[in-house]
């Protein structure tokens, strides 16, 4: 690798980008990676070393953001938008000295292809080549990843948009060979179209393979080719129009054999990598899991013998630094994917465990194993030398009797791919917040009223991200809300208009009149966090209220444990009660579901659940006991109790509590 060159990637908030940064990062490659939000440059460089901000929908930022590059990974969205941003890219790239774009295209084999996006990718390529920049351009069919679309095999049908055969090609092959360009530079791969083709199948055959694969009947529906079009303008698409009379062109062009080479192989995998391509069935089979949840498999499955066994003969394995048993723990033929590297057979995998073990010291702690259809996602804390010190991963396994027929290692998420976390005042419980999701893997964004130069100290000791206010909102799949509650009124305007709909609120706040002052509602008895919904114009979810700062730091444990704190949940959306539930476990605290946001009074201060404590059995009969009429009165008793000893160890604290509010 020449490690004078200085590389670009754009497109990292997608698939393809993200893994061609994760590729040269394990390669060590000098790079940096692009993006439009310059809220999330922090967080791309902590994840990849370098960052620089770009919108390609604003050709000024690009002077500024190609100093010193000397390559281009070149992606863009498929919008007609895509034929400005490239062109304008293009023309600056020359003006800035780079001497090498790498654009990922279409598999546009034959010059006369007419299907909107396919055109759209010819131009690009015909221009750049023109440009007198030295160029490569990767040429993918369709990638596999799309079977991990709802619409493309929900129930287990699977919808085809044409009766041919096309080809299939994985989108980690494409990222693996497009840093390798990358690395090896103009010198030797300018002028070269490289093709990615690598499996022909029909949808029957599709189903076929996916069906092995995964151990569930997969079978194929052939639709019109107007059906693709129907599918990607239906509401909340993010397709745009011409993207989806794209696709049907696309379908119609292939059934009537306009485009017929689209069911061609043709794959430079071997050539750029020296090694095979993934074909479908190994491609499924590495994603089975996902092709399974994506199909709406039915969880709680029963697990194949062994796995549980199997499991804990690989973290004894790991901990004692055993190869031999570690490779004991997998089948011969095991497929491992570990953060984009792949990993074949019991020699490969030798190799793989033999260079960790040498770079690091580390030790295996699980936390949690959910049973999967011939598999199971052991959940576990991973503390040793390496960068961060500490980090949650799930390992995704399916077994073949009672070995590991496939691994996928990933960092813990909870509930979904990407769950990533905004907290709104790291004060006292804030902070203890952040910590508890930073100690098992999730990523947290941060903010406070005083700025990200406040949260310094704390980023640096938990890897959270400081940013503003306005920037913590946006992005993130669950969003705490830890400010007193006066000053939920005080919050910007509209604040929450800029986060997803689909974003989780949680109000982890509780009305204290001698510091929130006399707030009228609530004094005529409005339940608090109803208040606080129709202040920020959102639905909440109320948890975390009920727990003294220093018993939720040192609290936690295993789950089955006898001195497990359950905490209560209240919410009027059952989904988003589940994903706080999964949180909840993955920290170490139990939950009970209490209600609707409604019923949330049930867990004001002064109720018997309020920082008393409680296991599970004593939460769901405390909360039965609560009476609202007593809210006002068990609150300042209960409050003057915590003030005589505030200083004190959180047993003690918690005693008092108990002594107030259940007469203990």
């Amino acid at each position: 690798m020449n490690n004078s060159r200085n590389l670009l990637v754009l497109g990292v908030t997608g698939q393809v980008g993200k893994l061609v940064a994760k590729n040269l990062r394990r390669n060590e490659a000098n790079f940096s990676v692009g993006t439009r939000r310059k809220g999330n440059l922090k967080e791309l460089a902590d994840g990849f070393g370098a960052s620089r901000f770009i919108d390609l929908d604003d050709p000024r930022t690009f002077d500024e953001a190609l100093k010193n590059v000397t390559s281009i990974f070149l992606i863009t969205a498929y919008t007609v938008d895509m034929l400005a941003q490239s062109k304008s890219l293009i023309d600056a790239a020359k003006r800035n000295g780079v001497n090498h774009i790498v654009h990922l295209g279409a598999f546009t084999r034959d010059h006369d292809a007419y299907a909107t996006v396919f055109a759209w990718h010819q131009m690009i390529e015909a221009y750049l080549r023109d440009s007198g920049v030295a160029w490569t351009n990767l040429h993918p069919n369709m990638f596999m990843q799309s079977f991990l679309s709802v619409w493309s095999i929900k129930g287990g049908l699977y919808s085809a948009y044409t009766s041919k055969a096309v080809g299939f090609t994985a989108l980690e092959d494409v990222a693996e060979a497009a840093a390798v360009i990358l690395m090896e530079g103009p010198e030797k791969h300018t002028g070269k179209d490289y093709w990615f083709s690598a499996d022909v199948l029909t949808p029957d055959q599709v189903a076929e393979t996916l069906s092995a694969a995964t151990g569930r009947k997969f079978t194929a529906a052939v639709r019109k080719a107007e059906g693709f079009q129907n599918d990607a303008m239906q509401p909340g698409s993010a397709f745009e129009p011409a993207y989806a009379k794209g696709g049907f062109e696309l379908f119609d062009q292939v059934e009537d054999g306009r485009m017929a080479y689209i069911g061609s192989v043709a794959d430079d995998t071997k050539t750029l990598l020296g090694r095979e391509p993934l074909l479908l069935r190994d491609w499924a089979k590495l994603h089975a899991n996902e092709l399974l949840e994506a199909a709406g498999r039915e969880s709680g499955a029963a697990a194949k013998a062994g796995i549980a066994s199997t499991l804990a003969s690989f973290v004894k394995a790991n901990n004692d630094r055993d190869i031999d048993s570690v490779t004991a723990c997998f089948s011969r033929g095991a497929v491992v994917h570990d953060d984009g590297q792949i990993l074949r057979g019991t020699d490969e995998i030798r190799q793989w465990i033999t260079e960790l073990f040498r770079q690091f010291q580390y030790v295996v702690a699980p936390t949690n194993v959910r049973e999967l259809e011939n598999g199971a996602i052991l959940t576990a804390t991973i503390t040793g030398n390496f960068p961060g010190g500490r980090v949650s991963m799930d390992y995704h396994c399916r077994t073949s009797g009672d070995k590991i027929d496939v691994m996928i290692i990933q960092p813990s998420r909870g509930k979904g791919e990407s769950m990533n976390i905004g907290v709104i005042g790291p004060g006292d419980i804030g902070e203890v917040i952040v910590r508890k999701l930073r100690d098992v893997g999730y990523p947290v964004k941060m903010a406070n009223s005083r700025g990200p130069e406040s949260l310094k100290d704390l980023a640096a000791k938990t890897g959270a991200i400081p940013t503003s206010v306005e920037q913590v909102v946006q992005d993130v799949d669950m969003l705490f809300l830890v400010v007193p509650q006066k000053a939920i009124p005080q919050l910007p305007k509209g604040l929450l208009n800029k986060s997803r709909k689909e974003t989780i609120v949680i109000d982890v706040g509780n009305y204290y009149p001698f510091r929130d002052g006399r707030i009228s509602e609530l004094e005529n008895g409005l339940t608090e966090s109803v208040w606080v919904e129709r202040q920020i114009g959102r639905p909440v979810v109320k948890v975390f209220n009920t727990i003294i700062a220093k018993a939720l730091a040192e609290g936690g444990r295993p789950a089955g444990s006898k001195d497990r704190v359950a905490l209560p949940i209240s919410g009027d959306s059952p989904r988003a009660k589940e994903t706080v539930a999964q949180l909840l476990d993955r920290i170490g605290f139990d939950s009970v579901d209490a209600g609707t946001i409604a019923e949330s009074w049930r867990q004001q201060p002064g109720s018997p659940v309020y920082c008393t404590n409680p296991t599970k059995e004593e939460l769901q009969f405390w909360l039965q006991k609560a009476d609202r009429s007593s809210l006002a009165t068990g609150r300042e008793k209960v409050l003057e109790a915590y003030l005589a000893v505030a200083d004190a160890d959180y047993q003690t604290q918690v005693k008092a509590h108990r002594s107030v509010l259940i007469n203990e």
